[in-house]
């Protein structure tokens, strides 16, 4: 979660909370510095050149006057135990490295806004596309827009992370927050590699050969309408083919002069035989 929009009439009341749960939930308590130093609930970081660069990007933030600590900051970095205390800033600049890079640690920045157009114009569309979006209320117009007219890897309302559980939805980001999707069918699919086939009949005759150079103009016309204003499947095409041929031999079997009925009656259920499974 990189960060969260809350309507600025609603800042304090979700600051407050926020800084309710992480007292009681993860024992981080401002007024106690000991509860602030360890917490076995809280991640660690991975590595200490990852904590440098969770450090950099903390105290570049809280180096912005606008910026402010709601609870934990850079003070309460433990580098020993590469160890970072439940953090929130509030309205940190948009342009901040907090704002615009994968943070990776226990961060959380708050950003108000006035209105929801700001919501999706300012924060999803004009930047790049996100992995997920968590959208926390009523369903409504709102959540519909955020669902409908936004492109991200995955949109779920009230929870968090829950799509990557739900193996069978498949998980995966658009555009910059990644590409494919990962779980269940879903991965199955994005590790195969299908090989496709194509099956033609043995056939050299008109008009199949009309396809085949030279292409005079006529041909070109023919074949632009057929592929792009009629957008027609080949094996429809030559399905089609097959069976005008089926039919053209079948009536003249039946009704020419050919020997007797059962040498017709024969010859063309031969000939239907070995055209059959081209017409499927």
């Amino acid at each position: 979660m990189d960060y969260v929009l809350v309507h600025e009439s609603k800042e304090k009341e979700f600051i407050d909370r926020v800084k309710w749960h992480i007292k009681n939930q993860y024992n981080c308590d401002p007024s106690n510095p000991k509860s602030m130093r360890y917490t076995p609930d809280v991640g660690r970081i991975v590595a200490s050149f990852h904590l440098d660069r969770v450090e950099k990007i903390m105290k570049e933030v809280e180096s912005n006057p606008n910026t402010k600590i709601e609870i934990g900051g850079s003070e309460h970095i433990y580098r020993e135990d590469l160890y970072v205390a439940p953090t929130v800033y509030s309205n940190p600049p948009a342009d901040s490295a907090v704002m615009t890079e994968e943070i990776f640690a226990p961060i959380l920045p708050i950003v108000t806004f006035k209105n929801f157009d700001d919501v999706v114009n300012q924060h999803i569309l004009s930047r790049g596309k996100p992995l997920a979006i968590y959208y926390f209320g009523a369903r409504g117009a709102n959540y519909d827009r955020i669902r409908d007219c936004t492109s991200s890897g995955n949109c779920t309302l009230n929870d968090i992370l829950f799509q990557t559980l739900a193996i069978d939805l498949g998980f995966g980001g658009v555009g910059a927050s990644g590409y494919g999707r990962y779980g269940g069918y879903e991965g199955f699919k994005q590790w195969s590699n299908p090989k496709s086939v194509v099956e033609k009949m043995q056939l050299n005759i008109w008009p199949i050969t009309y396809f085949a150079a030279p292409w005079d103009e006529t041909k070109q016309a023919f074949i632009k309408t057929l592929f792009t204003g009629l957008w027609l499947k080949q094996n429809f095409i030559l399905g089609g083919i097959v069976k005008l041929i089926a039919l053209y031999f079948g009536v003249h079997l039946l009704l020419g002069e050919m020997g007797d009925c059962q040498l017709r009656k024969d010859m063309f259920s031969a000939m239907v035989a070995f055209l059959l499974p081209y017409t499927k």
